[in-house]
């Protein structure tokens, strides 16, 4: 039924962070603990608390008597260790940290599936420092002596994508044997995580390379007696077609779109493609559909077309959405459909094919 009735659902309930005041009257029936007193190198919480939240969570800066807390940590110590905050402490650090809404909601939310989340900050960490954010452990790892399962970055949903910079940041984070993942803050405050990995698109479609001599002069005669149409080029009256992959059977013949005639040319010229993503995805033995009702540039088949569903919406990445929020939209989609987004890119001379899909901190 339309305009929301038949199903009834129940609204999720969303977390305000309301902040309490320092007052005795606040903490009643908690644990009372002294107020954190700001220095220049963030809010200085004591011992004997201090050295808790820092040795089993791994909270704050090590420091003489106590712990150095920067912001987002003093928030996340105040909603759930009963810390007390300083009054208009969202306010005064808002005027000059226009920031400090994502750094708080990231870090908290990173840490509720129960993994140990420490800010790459103070100093801490120099050997992952870069662009990185935070680095996170997994509950069954120690934070003292083992390396991050992860690094973390954060945007807005607003924000430009540097793709460049992206390509870049995972396949050096991919070298520590670490994975990357980026959170996303829209403008209601809700943030959303993504895991990014590189893809090794493969498929069992013939090739250019499997066809017999015959074959191929078979084809090359076929593709001779073309007739164009508004979508590329059409052969009729076909008994068979040499090659599979290419080509999408209709009316009794083979509609070829201008990038399979492209290809085609290309092989048939010098019996080497040339550098295109198209090229190198039909030469991994991949099927490439037009992309259109799932809002990207191809669907992508790692089998027969009868045989499987796309696993893949690829995406050039000069067609690629050009901030967060546009990011998130064709994740959203592809996932919907059953299917992992990626976005290609000539990298290093090579192309690579970057996923993107939705991920929960704390997820196995």
């Amino acid at each position: 039924m339309g305009g929301g009735r038949g199903r009834v659902f129940k609204p999720r309930v969303r977390d305000l962070h309301s902040l309490t005041t320092n007052s005795i009257e606040s903490y009643k029936n908690k644990p009372t603990y002294p107020e954190p007193i700001f220095q220049e190198q963030g809010w200085f919480f004591p011992n004997p608390h201090a050295a808790r939240l820092h040795n089993k969570s791994g909270i704050g800066i090590k420091v003489a008597g106590g712990i150095i807390l920067n912001c987002e940590e003093l928030i996340f110590c105040h909603l759930h260790r009963h810390v007390p905050l300083p009054k208009d402490f969202i306010v005064d650090n808002l005027r000059d940290d226009q920031d400090i809404f994502a750094r708080i909601l990231v870090y908290e939310y990173t840490r509720k599936g129960g993994e140990i989340s420490i800010p790459i900050s103070h100093n801490r960490y120099s050997e992952y420092f870069g662009k990185s954010s935070m680095l996170l452990w997994s509950r069954e790892k120690s934070w003292q002596s083992d390396i991050p399962d992860t690094h973390v970055r954060w945007f807005w949903s607003e924000q430009s994508v540097d793709w460049e910079d992206i390509f870049l940041w995972v396949d050096e984070i991919h070298a520590l044997n670490c994975n990357a993942d980026i959170y996303i803050i829209d403008e209601e405050l809700e943030v959303t995580g993504y895991r990014l990995s590189f893809e090794d698109l493969r498929g069992v479609n013939q090739t250019w390379d499997d066809l017999s001599d015959l074959e191929k002069e078979n084809l090359i005669l076929l593709y001779n007696q073309r007739t164009e149409s508004k979508i590329g080029s059409f052969i009729g009256n076909l008994e068979s077609w040499p090659l599979k992959s290419i080509g999408y059977e209709h009316f009794s013949g083979v509609n070829l779109n201008p990038d399979e005639m492209n290809w085609l040319e290309s092989k048939i010229k010098s019996g080497d493609g040339r550098e295109s993503l198209f090229d190198n995805l039909v030469d991994r033995g991949l099927i490439l559909r037009s992309g259109f009702k799932y809002g990207c540039k191809w669907r992508v088949y790692n089998d027969t077309i009868q045989s499987c569903h796309a696993p893949w919406l690829v995406e050039p990445v000069e067609t690629s959405a050009t901030n967060w929020q546009g990011v998130c939209l064709s994740v959203r989609l592809a996932a919907g459909v059953h299917k992992l987004w990626v976005c290609a890119k000539l990298y290093s001379g090579n192309w690579k094919f970057l996923s993107i899909s939705r991920w929960t901190s704390g997820k196995k």
